[in-house]
């Protein structure tokens, strides 16, 4: 993970420095945006990076979006 974001990455509720590269562990939280108090997220929204093992048939089941209300057959 890059950032150059205007607002702020934030891994496990620690700022990453602008431009400065981290490798994501399995399980880090990401958040996004200005800083809020101590032990708070600064945004409603996040990210967990989850590492997978996927079968080559299956990946495209997880790369693929999908529009809003289409379902996967299968």
């Amino acid at each position: 993970l890059e950032d150059h974001s205007l607002q702020g990455t934030l891994v496990n509720n620690v700022r990453l420095p602008r431009g400065h590269r981290l490798e994501l562990s399995d399980g880090d939280l990401l958040t996004f945006g200005p800083e809020g108090p101590p032990g708070t997220s600064p945004s409603e929204f996040y990210f967990m990076f989850q590492q997978v093992r996927v079968k080559p048939q299956d990946f495209a089941a997880i790369t693929i979006p999908l529009s809003r209300g289409e379902t996967r057959a299968g």
